[in-house]
């Protein structure tokens, strides 16, 4: 990670033809895959804004293991 990288092109070869119904398949998950990116540091960024700080004590059980994601990007409040 640290330092320079040099790498030798031998070829350039010519991609292969992708049909319409595939490209917009990998569109769509491109798109999926940025958004959840930004909606993750966007939550890191609240979380971090508001100080927040999740511990065993404030997590439910049933939440353990669990991304926030998978609650609509909500914990439970403990003891509820």
């Amino acid at each position: 990670p640290d330092g320079y990288l040099i790498f030798r092109i031998t070829r350039v070869l010519e991609p292969e033809k992708t049909s319409d119904r595939a490209r917009v398949a990998i569109q769509t998950q491109l798109k999926q895959a940025v958004a959840q990116q930004e909606m993750g540091a966007y939550m890191r960024f609240l979380r971090k804004k508001a100080k927040v700080e999740e511990t065993p004590a404030n997590v439910k059980e049933s939440d353990e293991g669990k991304k926030p994601d998978d609650n609509n990007n909500q914990l439970a409040p403990a003891g509820k």
